[in-house]
């Protein structure tokens, strides 16, 4: 903005505030078309690139979110959180290989983060990678039911489903309120053809969940 005259930068700013704004109102459909008319005026804008894709994204629109989130994480420090939503609508795509350089990059500026991490395993796991991802999993130092969720899928794509059923039950331990994990548990309860125990956990979740349809 700075390259800009004081009246168009003025304009500009007031513009991507009240995008902003609205967004925090959850008016995203809103601000979507004051980015667009921002990024229409000034193509080169990053921030209203990166609120732009961010809205798209979280959406459910990763094809439209992915040209403002590379624009956003070439231009852009690290440190905002590009890279991590750059991965995570590549992955959504099923552009794995790409995915996983942006979310290795993500994780180089936040070790810690957890989602960038998750993001990295799943897409090492859709190019084929599984034992990496195992690696890339284990190697997390916070510990969380979706973590262990996301270790079982990959357990059960190397077909270690003893050890798949215990990431589970980790998993249902540390939020044991979570439909996800009991359907996740039958399931592999299933492929280890468990059907009985398969059924009786079944039964147990409808029990425990009588609002939930899966």
């Amino acid at each position: 903005l700075l390259g800009l005259p004081v009246e168009e930068r003025l304009h500009a700013s007031v513009a991507l505030a009240h995008a902003h704004a609205l967004s925090r109102a959850e008016r995203t459909d809103d601000a979507i078309d004051v980015l667009r008319g921002i990024v229409a005026g000034d193509p080169n804008d990053a921030r209203a690139h990166f609120l732009l894709g961010t809205l798209l994204l979280a959406k459910g629109r990763p094809a439209d979110a992915l040209g403002s989130l590379r624009l956003a994480a070439a231009r852009l420090s690290p440190k905002t959180g590009a890279p991590q939503l750059l991965a995570e609508a590549l992955l959504r795509l099923g552009d794995f290989g790409p995915s996983a350089s942006e979310a290795r990059r993500a994780l180089e500026v936040d070790p810690q983060s957890q989602r960038a991490r998750m993001i990295l395993a799943e897409a090492l796991l859709g190019s084929g990678a599984a034992s990496e991802a195992e690696s890339v999993l284990r190697a997390a130092t916070e510990d969380s039911a979706a973590l262990h969720a996301m270790l079982a899928r990959v357990l059960v794509s190397r077909g270690r489903l003893t050890d798949a059923q215990a990431e589970i039950e980790r998993a249902r331990a540390l939020e044991p309120g979570s439909v996800q994990w009991t359907v996740d548990l039958v399931w592999i309860l299933v492929k280890r053809g468990e059907g009985k125990a398969a059924l009786e956990r079944a039964k147990t979740g409808m029990l425990e969940h009588p609002d939930a349809p899966d």
